[in-house]
């Protein structure tokens, strides 16, 4: 099994690089690229996010090649208008990844002529973010033109996942440069996220960064949320940031309290923690992971049964389903190759050693087949009909894939890096593996 998920992502790599590159996605119906993140030219970002991911599956050579592609063809002085948060998480966060492994030769995965170039890249990009974060409460716009700065008609709108998971890859390029600027202004987006939480101790998902009004107060570890709750926990355990912790514990609580209708999440609202709606949001499913890394492991196995009963009732998990009508919400039904649910399931497995987890990566498995197009793998229209869609995010090679092989490496010998190499890893949001 682990074998031929090593199969599948060295496949769609090679036609990414063969009908895409330099491109930003594989289009895996039509074997075309698309350019997905504001660059008329394309910043390579699936080679970027799948950087550490030959690695994690032992790929030496194609890690090399990668790497020399990025430093021979990426750039970012351009004028494109980008995702900050997408563009962290994916290419920041990828860059800064490969970069480790490349410098060091202890990984095993050192290159020989490699002299940093991938830092001077991440630190460019880093540089080209700051302007973002000019703001009345240091919460940055959610997007940021990389020549050019904040553009004129930009949106004060951003979301808490947006401003709030910065911090390992803001943190860690500035332990690597030096530079504390963007530790500082990642730092301070967090703390002023959480400034702004309700007497209940919630946050809602979307805030104006000017004014620091909630325009939408539905709490929830969903979309919109999901990772800020992920990088205050995991900033403790990279950096040793104890308030960081504290906030995370307080933030939790709160979550655990009020948004929690066992086994399963929903949207409550954040003054009041009222029931707002039932829905399980797919994003959500990273929730039980994170529960595991937390040392909260009961919890976790009862919530990564519920969402993994929808898994199994679709095949997939639709974006939207509603936990009291049991079904999915229509409109709501796409699945786009996501990697959470595989994600807890990877992280409970290491924490438990449960065979059933296994059983789960099977069917993960199974179903990751039937998205198989002539060039790669497709996103689900609609899991009721299983119409499939001309597109393949980045994410796909970078976490959907990664996870599932450490779930099936680690029945079997351990020996990839990160359950077998020199340091402890911890993962971004975006799967890309940080030394501890």
């Amino acid at each position: 099994l682990r074998d031929e998920v090593k199969e599948m992502f060295t496949d769609t790599l090679e036609s990414y690089n063969v009908h895409a590159y330099p491109a930003d996605e594989l289009k895996p119906m039509s074997c075309e690229g698309v350019n997905t993140f504001g660059s008329e030219s394309g910043f390579a970002v699936t080679l970027i996010d799948a950087l550490d991911a030959m690695v994690v599956m032992g790929n030496k050579t194609a890690f090399e090649r990668g790497v020399r592609a990025v430093i021979d063809n990426t750039r970012f002085d351009v004028d494109a208008h980008v995702s900050l948060f997408e563009m962290n998480i994916r290419v920041l966060g990828g860059l800064l990844s490969a970069h480790l492994l490349a410098s060091d030769e202890a990984t095993g995965f050192g290159i020989e002529w490699y002299e940093d170039e991938l830092l001077e890249l991440a630190n460019d990009l880093g540089e080209a973010f700051l302007p973002a974060f000019e703001t009345k409460t240091g919460i940055p716009y959610g997007a940021v033109n990389l020549k050019y700065g904040v553009e004129v008609n930009e949106t004060t709108i951003t979301s808490t996942a947006a401003g709030g998971s910065l911090i390992l890859e803001f943190g860690t390029l500035s332990a690597l440069t030096g530079d504390p600027r963007f530790r500082r202004v990642a730092e301070a987006a967090l703390e002023a996220l959480w400034d702004h939480r309700s007497d209940i101790g919630l946050v809602g998902a979307h805030i104006d960064i000017e004014t620091g009004q909630w325009t939408q107060a539905e709490a929830s570890v969903g979309a919109g949320i999901d990772s800020f709750y992920e990088y205050m926990l995991k900033s403790y355990i990279l950096f040793g940031n104890e308030r960081h912790l504290e906030i995370f514990e307080e933030a939790y609580a709160a979550v655990e309290a009020h948004v929690r209708l066992a086994p399963w999440y929903v949207e409550a609202g954040m003054m009041t923690g009222q029931l707002i709606s039932s829905r399980y949001d797919s994003l959500m499913s990273f929730w039980p992971g994170l529960q595991a890394l937390y040392g909260d492991i009961e919890t976790a196995t009862t919530t990564h049964d519920a969402f993994f009963q929808v898994w199994k009732h679709y095949g997939f998990t639709p974006e939207g389903f509603d936990v009291r009508t049991g079904a999915a919400i229509p409109g709501q039904k796409p699945y786009p190759l996501r990697p959470e649910l595989i994600e807890s399931t990877y992280l409970l497995y290491k924490a438990t050693g449960d065979v059933t987890y296994i059983a789960c990566g099977r069917d993960f498995l199974a179903s990751l087949r039937l998205l198989k197009t002539n060039c790669g793998y497709a996103h689900m229209a609609d899991v009721s009909t299983q119409k499939l869609v001309d597109k393949m995010e980045s994410f796909f090679l970078s976490e959907t894939l990664k996870y599932l092989y450490l779930l099936f490496d680690a029945a079997l010998d351990r020996e990839n890096i990160v359950d077998g190499g020199p340091y402890p890893y911890l993962f971004t949001t975006e799967a890309h593996i940080l030394p501890l």
